[in-house]
């Protein structure tokens, strides 16, 4: 039997990515499911919930707590090798020509979306303030790049969406991703600064408000540091939009910088700014950019399917989340999260989304995933450990990464399974393809 290690984990992933590429032609041109649900799938089965055969826990020194640290760094290199092949698949200077579109995509939808989701969230997951649920909704507000090039690339795409709707989903996903970060912060910020008595006795290690420096900040460094809202939007605009924001772009022009994945999609759609990148890839029919992006996408999934808390998604005597209020939970994002915000904008976007049916498209596929998974773990640094907190940023602890997780779960089945029955209803009304 294969030692439980970091070398058995690898003969996984290339057993599972060999038998899942003999049989993916049918599967993505016959089915049009992607690999993110059979990854997932297969990661539960080997996870701890049944063949405990991959236990992030016990590998290398086996450090208590490790697997959050894993997961972050893993996340971000499935994420930014995912950021980088959607920004060169664009066209030729589509952020520039489509500035309009994008700008509504990330400013007033992004918004609404974050607000609709956190009303989702104080609707169905019990003890989390608002402050607390605005938190959970910002790890959860953007659409996640690897789902989505599922959605608007392949042969569904090509098939029945247009070539403009694609475009702006890929664009879309790419920049929001890394747009989400002053979603998070801003909230992180409201609850830190929150007004209350003894506010600044629950900071740690003697940092006062004007020496804390926010983003820089692990878990144990955190926590009430009072000020009220004025303190906080300071705080937020200098720290996250002149410090974080800027310099990181001037910082990752010349060395790169991790947090910030909105940098690699800039870059990338840089470097096909004349469309010459991608007419040279299609040419030479390119295919190590894309066999990198599979093989990532499998080993990220499958990552996934094992880490996901499943004792926590059923506590009602702790938390007080239920399986009920999860379903609950998930069918309400499903619906409230994203469509509205792209109905009440659509038309404002003609070029890209024509129709009350591109808007339902465009509205429905905004998947949560890997970026969540990403945004779940950040944020658990910006807040004091279980029990450390006050009650407020206890409960919110607790709550977070189960509801995040369960969504990332619920978006990876829900997404995945309607592309093929889309595909049996289209065929059974006998829809024609869509001429590009």
């Amino acid at each position: 039997m294969l030692a439980n290690s970091t070398s058995s984990l690898a003969y996984l992933i290339r057993a599972f990515t060999v038998l899942y590429g003999i049989i993916s032609v049918k599967i993505k041109q016959a089915w049009y499911l992607g690999e993110a649900l059979p990854a997932v799938i297969f990661g539960i089965i080997l996870g701890p919930l049944s063949a405990k055969f991959i236990e992030s826990e016990k590998w290398g020194f086996a450090t208590p707590g490790q697997t959050n640290a894993i997961t972050l760094g893993t996340i971000r290199v499935m994420i930014g090798v995912q950021l980088v092949i959607a920004g060169y698949q664009l066209p030729a200077k589509y952020n520039y020509t489509r500035w309009k579109e994008m700008a509504i995509c990330l400013l007033p939808v992004m918004t609404i979306m974050r607000l609709c989701t956190t009303a989702c969230i104080m609707v169905t997951i019990p003890k989390v303030t608002f402050l607390a649920a605005l938190v959970i909704g910002s790890c959860v507000t953007c659409t996640d790049p690897i789902l989505s090039q599922a959605i608007a690339k392949g042969p569904f795409a090509d098939k029945y969406v247009p070539r403009p709707l694609r475009d702006i989903i890929s664009s879309e996903t790419g920049a929001n991703d890394g747009f989400g970060f002053p979603f998070l912060i801003l909230a992180t910020y409201l609850i830190r600064h929150a007004d209350i008595p003894g506010a600044n006795n629950h900071s740690r290690n003697g940092l006062e408000t004007g020496e804390f420096h926010a983003m820089m900040a692990r878990s144990e460094d955190v926590g009430r540091l009072g000020g009220g809202v004025g303190e906080a939007m300071k705080n937020w605009v200098v720290e996250t939009w002149l410090y974080m924001i800027l310099l990181s772009v001037a910082y990752g022009v010349l060395i790169g910088y991790g947090s910030c994945k909105g940098i690699r999609f800039a870059l990338r759609s840089a470097l096909n700014w004349d469309g010459h990148y991608l007419r040279e890839t299609e040419v030479r029919h390119d295919e190590v950019n894309s066999c990198v992006d599979v093989l990532l996408n499998f080993g990220g999934f499958m990552y996934i399917g094992t880490i996901l808390p499943w004792s926590d998604f059923n506590d009602p005597t702790g938390t007080g989340i239920t399986w009920g209020r999860l379903f609950a939970l998930g069918f309400l994002v499903l619906i409230f999260r994203r469509l509205p915000a792209i109905f009440a904008f659509y038309k404002l976007m003609p070029a890209t989304c024509s129709n009350w049916k591109d808007a339902l498209f465009m509205g429905y596929f905004g998947p949560i995933g890997a970026g969540a998974v990403f945004y779940v773990e950040h944020a658990r640094h910006l807040f004091p450990g279980d029990g450390d907190g006050d009650e407020e940023e206890t409960n919110l602890v607790r709550a977070m990464a189960p509801t995040v997780y369960w969504l990332v779960f619920f978006s990876i089945v829900a997404h995945g399974l309607l592309i093929p029955a889309l595909n049996i209803f289209y065929h059974y009304i006998q829809k024609a393809p869509c001429l590009h």
